[in-house]
């Protein structure tokens, strides 16, 4: 039996008489005390929380023991959960046979998965048998690997013949740390076995905890509801020359290659306790290059009469747009020239292909046909003997409201298009965690390596001759 048994046993004996209880006084002092039930030989102690207020300061104190979750056999494919079941942990269940019953030859199976690293003290399986005979083989598995296996009569795992009441037997008794996914498994080998629940003794992970620091200071504490649940990263104002771009584990002054960032529409889930600093990138000067010549590429699509970029993925037939300075990831789009008369356009962040069906723009590949004249350039199909092609400021009616979107516009002639493939020629960013501080980022230079790729995460930098493309 492993010291967490022998604890988990020494505690429980001591406060076998108590009730789980919270008090509360008039100072609205909380004391709670939660005790798991005792299973025979796993048992445990959920937690143990005292909670305290004095002189306008809180405490809260908190030490995992151990904890207990049972999955009890409710029908031939189904396991219901009772005591302390961690939160993110899922159950799948199948027995070849009946509820709970494997006959020689037959086999019940539990998996549980989402344990998210944890710790496996103990498996007990509550079962009994109609003959004294009945015989099977168990075996655990945890992330693939074969942890521990029993194999015998029913009788020689309980040391008596008990038709009438459940016995458990112990599969497992040490310790498995760092367990993710656990498999158990009853195999019958003669007569029939019949399995009530099963009972798992854990120890519990803590949350981690997430540091914020905005320049020098300390701007806030982020706690994990549970491990593995991630946090959500706030969203910080920008300065007058500054602009928030998102959080990294990296702490730096200036420097001109963009850093790992973790946006905060993105959950962030640590991998330990950690600090993140905010990062503020540069606005630096935006010019900007129409192209002519047609080829693959990474590009904006611009109305050039008012300065806005097509931008997103298909929703509901339309799509956004936004203005063209200053640009954002949204706002670059790959396109794949198949000829010159055709391309494919692919949203370069998500990889979501840009098509039509009928005059609905929809997330799915599809072939445009190309109109240059010059920097005009348009991207269009037929449908019903007509031209529509892929616009922005397209004009919606919905009821009372006028929306305008990027759309499929007809367009049988198209002389003076506004429609341009934009190739912006960016001054280098620059970054930084103390944007409070002065620096001299007014003569950033352009990069002018001729080619130069730099990948970070999942960015990948392309300047070549003193353009920069960013991809996702």
């Amino acid at each position: 039996m492993c010291i967490t048994h022998i604890i988990a046993r020494k505690i429980t004996n001591i406060f076998s008489h108590m009730q789980a209880r919270v008090k509360k006084n008039k100072k609205n002092h909380l004391f709670a005390i939660f005790i798991a039930k005792k299973d025979r030989d796993c048992l445990g102690i959920r937690t143990f929380c005292s909670i305290f207020a004095k002189q306008n300061v809180c405490m809260k104190l908190l030490m995992v023991i151990l904890a207990v979750m049972t999955w009890t056999v409710k029908d031939k494919n189904t396991v219901t959960p009772s005591g302390t079941t961690p939160n993110g942990v899922a159950a799948e269940y199948s027995s070849s046979y009946q509820k709970g019953t494997v006959r020689n030859g037959d086999e019940a199976v539990l998996t549980l998965t989402g344990l998210g690293g944890r710790t496996v003290n103990g498996i007990d399986i509550y079962l009994h048998s109609n003959s004294s005979a009945g015989a099977g083989e168990i075996k655990v598995t945890a992330d693939g690997k074969t942890v521990a296996a029993k194999e015998g009569t029913y009788k020689s795992w309980t040391g008596a013949y008990n038709s009438s009441s459940f016995r458990a037997v112990t599969v497992l008794s040490s310790s498995l740390p760092d367990v993710k996914e656990l498999s158990i498994s009853v195999k019958g080998t003669a007569n029939s076995l019949y399995i009530e629940k099963y009972v798992i003794t854990y120890q519990d992970l803590p949350p981690r905890t997430v540091t914020l620091m905005k320049g020098p200071d300390l701007y806030m504490t982020l706690t994990e509801p549970y491990r593995g649940e991630g946090v959500q990263l706030p969203v910080l104002p920008d300065t007058e020359e500054w602009r928030f771009a998102g959080w990294s584990e990296q702490h730096f002054w200036t420097i001109y290659t963009r850093p790992e960032i973790y946006y905060p529409a993105l959950t962030y889930i640590p991998s330990c306790d950690v600090t993140l600093w905010a990062v503020y990138a540069y606005q630096p000067n935006v010019s900007t290059t129409y192209v002519t010549d047609l080829q693959t590429g990474e590009y904006l699509y611009v109305n050039s009469h008012h300065m806005t970029a097509l931008s997103g993925v298909p929703s509901g037939g339309k799509m956004a747009y936004a203005a063209a300075n200053p640009m954002d990831e949204e706002q670059y789009y790959t396109f794949t020239f198949a000829s010159p008369d055709t391309a494919y356009i692919t949203h370069s962040a998500t990889h979501t292909p840009i098509g039509y069906s009928g005059t609905s723009l929809v997330a799915q590949p599809s072939p445009w046909l190309v109109h240059q004249n010059g920097e005009e350039v348009s991207f269009y199909t037929i449908y019903g003997r007509k031209k529509y092609a892929l616009w922005l400021n397209v004009l919606y009616q919905t009821g009372d409201n006028t929306v305008y979107h990027a759309g499929m516009l007809e367009a049988q002639n198209f002389t003076g298009t506004p429609m341009r493939l934009m190739r912006p020629a960016v001054q280098a960013e620059a970054y930084t965690c103390h944007p409070e501080a002065e620096m001299d980022v007014e003569n950033v230079p352009v990069r002018t390596h001729s080619p130069y790729i730099l990948r970070l995460g999942n960015y990948e930098l392309r300047i070549h001759d003193g353009i920069k493309e960013l991809r996702l």
